[in-house]
C-alpha cells in the first residue's frame, strides 16, 4: 500500500501526508485519465477508419474503370472465358493497392480531421490537455499498419 501512497503524493504534487482514501481516490483519477486517452485514441482511430475505407473503393472503382476498356476487349476479342476474365479483374485490383491505400489515407485523414475540426472536437481534446503529437499518435499507429 505504501506504493499507491507515494505514486498518488507524486501524481498530486502535494507534499502532506495522505490517507489511503485520498491515495485511492488520486489513483483512480490516474486511471481514469489514461482510460480516457485510450478512448480518443480508438475514437480518432474510428474516424479515420470509415473514410478509409469509402476512400479505398472509391479509388478502386477509379482504377479498374481505367482498365475496364481493356478487359471487355479480351472478352469481345480475344473470346476469353469470363471465369478467366474475373481472374484476371482480381489480381488487377490487388495491383492496385500501392497506389490506392496511401491516397486513400491520406483522403481519410484530411475528412477526419476537417470533421473533427469543423465540430470543435480538436479544440475541446486540447483543452483537455492532450498535445497534438498526443493527437497524432492513431494517425501513426494506423500508417505503420
Amino acid at each position: 500500500m505504501k506504493w499507491i501512497v507515494e505514486k498518488a503524493r507524486r501524481v498530486s504534487g502535494k507534499m502532506n501526508a495522505f490517507t489511503l482514501e485520498e491515495a485511492i481516490k488520486s489513483m483512480k483519477r490516474c486511471l481514469v485519465t489514461i482510460n480516457s486517452r485510450r478512448r480518443l485514441s480508438f475514437y480518432i482511430a474510428s474516424e479515420i477508419a470509415g473514410p478509409f475505407a469509402l476512400a479505398c473503393t472509391f479509388f478502386l472503382l477509379v482504377f479498374f474503370m481505367l482498365q475496364a476498356l481493356r478487359l471487355v476487349q479480351l472478352v469481345l476479342v480475344s473470346r476469353i472465358p469470363l471465369e478467366t476474365v474475373l481472374k484476371i479483374s482480381a489480381c488487377m485490383l490487388l495491383s492496385f493497392s500501392h497506389y490506392v491505400l496511401p491516397s486513400a489515407f491520406l483522403a481519410s485523414l484530411v475528412i477526419a480531421f476537417n470533421r473533427l475540426s469543423s465540430e470543435g472536437e480538436l479544440v475541446a481534446m486540447q483543452a483537455l490537455g492532450l498535445s497534438p503529437g498526443r493527437i497524432l499518435i492513431p494517425c501513426l499507429a494506423l500508417a505503420a499498419l
